[in-house]
């Protein structure tokens, strides 16, 4: 009987052990599937993205997008706009946003290698950067310049801000902030420190044509920010220890803007100080009106657009324009509100 019993227990244990297996079997054999399906979708962070899904060979251009170290909320704009246009006029985009100068540099090769129906990037003066421009331009391959322009290129447009204009716009906001009276610095982008950073230095000469008409006020410091050398968080420190009476601060890059408010709020300076800032990034516009007295936006979508526009208008030989200027937005405690939308 007792042995009856046994194998009656062998049997259902037995049974029982078949069918978990087969459960065990079934659901690995579904967590691998999805697992095989998830793999092939990119990840939404990826540094390097296409703007479109098929092959280039599905549209009427292809243009790669080479852009540098530049900030998530500024470059969500750029590649709206862009895409925007590109969907408009069949075109195909590859989007970079390098990060650092070889990266982009070895990109431009690329896309000079992939035969690109065009290519824009940043203007930098970079040596080696510079010299795949030129080579892109020398085999036919037209390139627009975005954000950012440099010297020592035939590159056919320019599309961007008037960075003398909103130097001298700048300097007026600072002025205002500190009752045309105290010592101001400067913390200037600058992707390479080359006399040929064309962007930078005009910015600088605009802030400065505007001083001059101010004589209680006194620049103390100039400096320009470079991600891969000094950060603005650590020369905002620099000059706060240097210039402890100073008296407002004016950054030309949505980074250094960050950066140099997050500097004010950990060394108990809101308020005693006038940051003059540039970007419309979420935490910048949560700073309007009590870290930061005003920001400069510097239309991202509206830059993407025309850029691509540009680069089509070349392509079909109905485009003569060097420059097209993106007029720049100033954001206050009374407009900010439109912004947060």
């Amino acid at each position: 009987m007792q042995n009856r019993s046994q194998s009656g227990q062998n049997k259902k244990f037995n049974i029982l052990f078949i069918i978990s297996t087969g459960i065990l079997v079934v659901v690995l054999a579904v967590t691998f599937a999805i697992s095989a399906i998830y793999s092939k979708i990119p990840e939404e962070d990826s540094h390097k993205d296409t703007l479109s899904h098929e092959s280039p060979k599905d549209y009427k251009y292809h243009f790669s997008v080479i852009m540098y170290q530049l900030t998530d909320s500024f470059l969500t704009g750029f590649s709206s706009g862009a895409a925007e246009i590109a969907e408009k006029g069949d075109v195909f985009i590859e989007f970079i946003n390098a990060e650092d100068i070889e990266e982009a540099t070895k990109n431009i090769n690329i896309a000079i290698a992939s035969k690109a129906d065009g290519i824009i990037a940043q203007g930098i003066y970079d040596e080696e950067y510079i010299t795949a421009i030129n080579r892109a331009i020398g085999k036919e391959i037209p390139v627009v310049f975005a954000y950012t322009d440099a010297q020592g290129t035939d590159r056919n447009c320019f599309v961007g801000y008037n960075a003398f204009e909103l130097g001298k716009s700048a300097a007026k906001r600072t002025a205002e902030a500190i009752a045309e009276e105290g010592e101001v610095a400067l913390l200037v982008q600058s992707f390479t420190q080359h006399q040929h950073d064309i962007t930078s230095n005009l910015n600088i000469l605009g802030f400065m044509d505007v001083m001059e008409n101010y004589e209680n006020i006194e620049i103390v410091a100039i400096k320009k920010t470079n991600q891969e050398l000094l950060s603005a968080e650590d020369i905002t420190y620099e000059i706060i220890s240097r210039y402890p009476d100073i008296d407002a601060i004016f950054c030309t890059s949505e980074k250094d803007t960050i950066g140099a408010a997050q500097v004010l709020i950990d060394l108990n300076r809101v308020g005693d100080m006038a940051l003059i800032g540039t970007g419309a990034a979420r935490t910048i516009l949560e700073y309007i009106g009590n870290v930061i007295h005003v920001s400069f936006d510097m239309n991202a979508k509206e830059m993407g657009k025309k850029s691509v526009e540009s680069l089509i208008e070349i392509k079909e030989k109905t485009n003569s324009n060097d420059f097209i200027d993106i007029p720049f937005d100033i954001i206050t405690d009374q407009n900010v509100y439109k912004y947060k939308k």
